[in-house]
Order: C-alpha cells, then structure tokens, then sequence
C-alpha cells in the first residue's frame, strides 16, 4: 500500500503502528477511518496533539491481533483507500503478511521438532502428584 511507518524499525511497539496518512488521501482521513468503522467494523486510531491529521494508529493486541483480524485489517484498508483512487495494489500487503507469517513458522518449525508434544507430559503427571499429594483443606478440624 506504499504506507510509512512514523516510528523508525528498531524502535517500533509490535502492538501500535503509527503510520503516516498518505498525501492523497489529506483532508478525507476521517471519511476512511469512518468508512473502515462503518462498513468492516473495524477503528483505527487518529492522531493525537500535534500529529493529529498526519498519522493513523493502528493496533493489534488481544484478540485484534489475530492472523485473520490483520489480514482483514490490510484487505479493509487497501480496498477504502482503492476506493478512493488511490495507487493501491489490492492483495500486496496481504501477501506480505502472509509471508511474514510463513517465516515466523519457518523459524519456529525446528523448535517444534526438538522439544515434542509428549515432553509435556512429565510436567503433567509432577503437576497431578502435588495436586494429589497436598493436604486437603478440612474445615472441622
């Protein structure tokens, strides 16, 4: 979608995304914010105190951040600012996503392998035997 980030990579929160409203969109920030609310149920921040009308704050925590909710979040984005003329490669940042996604599982894939499902279980079977060997609360005594 061609959009910039106000906050430089290294130091950026990956649970708010501040990013700079396009020159083509100016004035008609609030109609996307108010088209994203109205027709995808989704609310994205404005900018506050001297960056008010220049960036939009995107949050992604909680539920929110699900794989799913952001890329509805990218798909609604792209499409209200298509919409409205803009340069907009529908499907771009939702590849992107996806692909960042892959690399994150790719990375975790080989500490799946090494630590199984089935190495659970002791710590099961230690957290079953306090449980069962604690003394019970006897309130007549």
């Amino acid at each position: 979608m061609n959009l910039k980030f106000l906050v430089k990579e290294g130091a950026r929160l990956p649970q708010m995304n501040a990013i700079h409203i396009p020159d083509a969109v100016g004035a008609r920030e609030v109609e996307v914010r108010t088209t994203l609310l109205n027709e995808f149920n989704l609310e994205i921040g404005a900018g506050l105190g001297p960056l008010a009308g220049k960036i939009w704050r995107i949050g992604l925590m909680g539920y929110s951040c699900k794989p799913e909710n952001v890329m509805l979040c990218l798909s609604a984005l792209g499409s209200v600012l298509a919409d409205m003329g803009m340069p907009v490669q529908v499907g771009g940042a939702e590849a992107a996503a996806h692909g960042a996604y892959a690399a994150l599982h790719a990375k975790a894939a080989p500490r799946r392998k090494a630590s199984p499902k089935s190495s659970r279980e002791p710590r099961m079977r230690r957290m079953a035997h306090r449980t069962s060997a604690a003394p019970s609360y006897n309130p007549s005594s």
